[in-house]
């Protein structure tokens, strides 16, 4: 009579035994890689420190210690977060405004096929434009400040994030807006129980792209002090700061 031989099986919800090893394994790569960007960063540094009034006239390229330096003198007077902050404070407003942008546009243009069919050239006309020459044009209109910055902002953003949005909708299954409307569902109910659920997936994923682009935007006009209109928009400078910006010109006596 023969026996089976015995067999320790896994108690439900319990892992396998080799996870373990799998997640440790995982673990040391993460930490790895880590390792190797802090190793080129640090070289880098080290090269240029060491390149810079050898090889290189420092005037150029100047000394990652004189950088630190200048960062702490704006840490400790607090410099660095009142522009900081302010900068921060453009982007959000100039991505959340881009952000609900692509959203209605990109709904308006969904539901109407025949607008989009018109609207297109014009807007992909308008995203070929490099954004930094529109910075005058919106200068004029806005004036120097926090409205500048966030116009730009804005535009950018919109501008990155709308075809990744519009093209994404419009991959969505069909036979999802055409379930809602046999049931009697209306056009409101295919915006918020189909579209406007769908939207934000591709929102999200344009955010790798966006956000980086939404604070180099900030670049130009961040670079002009606050006029009188925009001083409510502006933060209040912490005492015995400097503002990183230039200084207004003094008018002539």
């Amino acid at each position: 009579m023969s026996t089976s031989p015995l067999v320790r099986s896994t108690p439900a919800g319990t892992a396998p035994s080799d996870t373990a090893p799998a997640a440790t394994t995982h673990r040391r790569f993460k930490w790895g890689i880590y390792g190797v960007r802090f190793a080129i960063l640090a070289g880098f540094l080290l090269a240029w420190e060491a390149a810079s009034g050898r090889i290189i006239d420092d005037f150029f390229v100047s000394r990652p210690s004189e950088i630190w330096q200048a960062w702490w003198e704006w840490l400790s007077d607090g410099a660095l977060w009142y522009n900081a902050s302010s900068t921060l404070r453009s982007a959000t407003f100039g991505f959340v405004a881009g952000s609900l942008a692509v959203i209605v546009v990109g709904y308006v243009l969904e539901v109407s096929p025949r607008l989009a069919e018109i609207l297109e050239p014009f807007i992909t006309a308008i995203y070929t434009l490099p954004k930094i020459a529109t910075v005058p044009l919106f200068a004029m209109w806005l004036g120097i400040g926090r409205p500048l910055q966030v116009a730009i902002c804005g535009l950018v953003v919109f501008f990155q994030m709308f075809y990744n949005t519009y093209y994404g909708v419009k991959d969505v299954p069909r036979e999802l807006f055409d379930a809602v409307k046999i049931i009697g569902g209306s056009r409101w109910d295919v915006a918020t129980k189909v579209w406007l659920p769908s939207a934000p997936v591709w929102v999200i994923a344009g955010l790798k792209l966006s956000v980086p682009q939404a604070f180099a935007s900030l670049s130009p006009p961040r670079s002009s002090p606050p006029t009188a209109a925009s001083v409510t928009w502006w933060p209040r400078a912490p005492a015995n700061s400097t503002p990183l910006a230039p200084s207004p010109p003094s008018s002539p006596s």
